[in-house]
């Protein structure tokens, strides 16, 4: 298992679904999850018209998401949420399934390409 420090710095890529889907194919799965967090993440608050402090918690991220006024974006924002923390804190990935379906409700309700 090759671990390397999340860049965010860097900008999404232009696609972020087909992006995530080559990150999994090629056995990443913990950068695919980490590019749909980040995505999310600035989809969120582009949605709750705020900003976040360079650093914020997931938690910090959860009672700003509730600024959103549709509540199908909330609940996707804390699935999205709760499915990166698994992975990063408890090395507990989704399967390919759960993964796609993520992925799914996160192109849908957040407007990504598919």
């Amino acid at each position: 298992i090759e671990v390397k420090p999340a860049e965010h710095t860097e900008p999404l890529p232009p696609n972020i679904a087909e992006s995530a889907r080559r990150l999994w194919r090629e056995g990443q799965p913990r950068r695919a999850l980490a590019l749909l967090y980040r995505a999310s993440v600035e989809a969120m608050v582009v949605r709750a018209g705020t900003h976040l402090p360079p650093g914020a918690t997931e938690a910090e991220c959860l009672r700003v998401a509730r600024r959103m006024p549709e509540a199908d974006d909330r609940s996707v924002f804390q699935q999205m949420v709760r499915i990166w923390q698994y992975a990063a804190y408890g090395q507990r990935m989704p399967d390919e399934t759960d993964f796609e379906a993520m992925l799914q409700s996160l192109i849908q309700r957040f407007g990504w390409r598919a």
